[in-house]
């Protein structure tokens, strides 16, 4: 199962997997590699299952957490050591021969409100880096061709949304990006990512190093907190007094204090929360070494 090409696209984890048998997997385990390859020609077709002759071990199917109930974003699912060593949050919009179809997704998840997670698979490799800006330049890479699914894509069960399958994927804005190694800070509070806008606001889980958690929740201010430019501008939000721990995180239903960073500024802004929903967790990939099975925590939360 594992030497099959079309299983090792579908899962990060059979990639991982693959690497650590592999003469390739001492150097990319063992040391850094570099944040910026050179370019997306060195990624070889997907169907492509032999990285030994890849010109760059940052070429991968990055597939992404898909949430937004008025736009869309996209938030990458990370695992260290790898090529997926980025936490990459983009807003986006979905096309499909130039028409824009983001209001497929939009009006899935509007019918279906049970559903936490959506998922996205990029249609080819490529390197993810390449659409976060490099010492202050137009990212060089703004879309990708993909598919959408209702579920998690790794997991069972999943279903393609009905006229998402390989749509073009417009890259409007990286909310925020980070290449996640051993010398990444960790915050000792709890901080997250603001981003999202009017009633439609999320949290994403600041990812220092190893090991940390990703999460996802949705959430409401208190009225006059945050400006919308403000959030465009880019927000961190850290809850006072808490421990930055998997454990300690926000949870459903729960009202808590933080404090929000204005991007650009020395301004800091009290802020009142409250959570709607947790939409995803994930701990044991962010283990080191990652752990595939559910932890007690990932458990506990339905994950």
């Amino acid at each position: 199962m594992m030497n099959n090409p079309a299983v090792l696209s579908r899962s990060r984890r059979g990639f991982f997997t693959l690497l650590k048998g592999a003469s390739l997997a001492a150097g990319l385990l063992g040391f850094a590699l570099p944040a910026f390859a050179a370019s997306d020609a060195e990624c070889p077709p997907p169907q492509t299952s032999n990285r030994s002759n890849w010109k760059s071990p940052d070429c991968g199917v990055h597939n992404m957490f898909v949430v937004g109930e008025k736009a869309m974003y996209l938030s990458h699912l990370p695992m260290y050591d790898s090529e997926h060593r980025y936490q990459v949050i983009l807003q986006a919009k979905l096309k499909r021969q130039g028409q824009d179809v983001t209001s497929t997704y939009l009006n899935d998840r509007t019918g279906h409100p049970q559903t936490r997670m959506y998922t996205l698979e990029p249609a080819d490799f490529f390197i993810l880096s390449r659409v976060m800006a490099k010492d202050g330049s137009s990212p060089s890479r703004k879309g990708f061709d993909a598919t959408v699914f209702r579920g998690h894509l790794e997991r069972d069960p999943h279903q393609v949304i009905s006229g998402l399958d390989k749509v073009e994927v417009e890259v409007q804005k990286l909310v925020y990006g980070a290449e996640l190694t051993a010398q990444s800070a960790s915050p000792s509070e709890l901080t997250y990512i603001v981003f999202g806008a009017d009633s439609d606001l999320y949290l994403a889980h600041l990812i220092g190093h190893a090991p940390d958690f990703d999460q996802i929740v949705n959430v409401s201010f208190a009225p006059g907190a945050l400006q919308p430019a403000d959030i465009d501008r880019g927000v961190t939000l850290t809850i006072t007094q808490r421990p930055n721990a998997a454990d300690k995180r926000l949870k459903l239903n729960e009202s808590a204090q933080g404090v929000a960073h204005l991007a650009g500024t020395e301004r800091t802004v009290p802020v009142q929360l409250t959570v709607r929903k947790e939409l995803y967790f994930e701990q044991g990939e962010l283990m080191n070494p990652p752990r595939f099975g559910q932890t007690p925590l990932e458990k506990a939360a339905g994950f």
